[in-house]
């Protein structure tokens, strides 16, 4: 079995690290980071783009000011034509 959901939740999460998402890139349908402290797009951007199966992406409640062009970067760059909002 492959690794397809994770929940890091009220975690306190200021940044994501490259790679953090190693090995789970093929299997990884719903990533959850709801309520922490991330700001930058940038890095989850680049950890999101690798993700293929990705279908949940969940960052309610962060400290995300400029998210308009991280979700048209992953819509662009989304290969399964999956829209994530």
């Amino acid at each position: 079995r492959k690794l397809e959901i994770i929940h890091l939740v009220d975690c306190s999460l200021r940044k994501i690290e490259q790679n953090s998402f190693s090995g789970v890139e093929s299997s990884l349908k719903e990533l959850n980071l709801d309520n922490n402290l991330l700001t930058s797009t940038m890095d989850i951007f680049r950890e999101v783009i690798r993700m293929r199966r990705l279908k949940v992406l969940n960052l309610s409640r962060n400290k995300i000011t400029q998210l308009n062009r991280f979700i048209e970067n992953i819509n662009n760059n989304n290969n399964n034509n999956n829209n994530i909002l």
